[in-house]
């Protein structure tokens, strides 16, 4: 039953590191392979990426700001994401979501696109399992301590919160003067 209990976190802890706060993988990875074999962490982990997909496709096409989106494209790795996701989205999608570069510019740009959900949801899952896999076998490999794997993953969601937050809070906040009251 622990195993399962710690997969069931780890579960969650990789459904809010890919989705919302966009936290780093590894330091709840190297935690959870201490419980599981890497194929089983790195299996648990696609499927939570597989789910924050739904929600990531679901959230950009409803919510996103053209602003921020704006703000996006005129970074060249946006502009070469954009051109590779005209030509194949799938496999765009696949290698960003596997590789260490920024996952915010496909997760906003292929929903956006029109791109079909389920094969959005499949490429995201398919490039994390390998990710995750290589991670895991690290951890079986180089055994980093608990409490300083513990320390990192809690440094890295305070960070990942108050990122959160503050990107929140500026685009909450009016871009533009107020008017000034009508006279009379």
């Amino acid at each position: 039953m622990p195993v399962l209990l710690h997969l069931g976190l780890y579960f969650v802890a990789m459904l809010a590191a890919m989705s919302v706060l966009s936290l780093p993988l590894a330091p709840a990875t190297l935690i959870a392979v201490r419980s599981a074999p890497p194929w089983v962490v790195a299996l648990v982990a696609s499927s939570a990426a597989a789910l924050a997909a739904v929600f990531d496709y679901w959230f950009v096409r409803k919510v996103f700001r053209l602003r921020a989106l704006e703000r996006l494209r005129t970074r060249r790795l946006f502009q070469r994401a954009e051109r590779c996701a005209a030509v194949a989205p799938f496999w765009t999608t696949a290698a960003f979501a596997g590789f260490p570069v920024p996952f915010t510019i496909v997760r906003v740009l292929v929903p956006l696109s029109g791109y079909p959900r389920a094969r959005y949801v499949a490429a995201v899952a398919l490039g994390r399992f390998p990710r995750i896999f290589v991670i895991a076998t690290f951890g079986t490999l180089y055994q980093i301590p608990l409490p300083i794997l513990v320390t990192l993953f809690a440094i890295t969601l305070a960070i990942g919160l108050a990122v959160a937050i503050t990107r929140q809070l500026r685009f909450t906040r009016p871009t533009d003067p107020p008017l000034p009251p009508e006279q009379h």
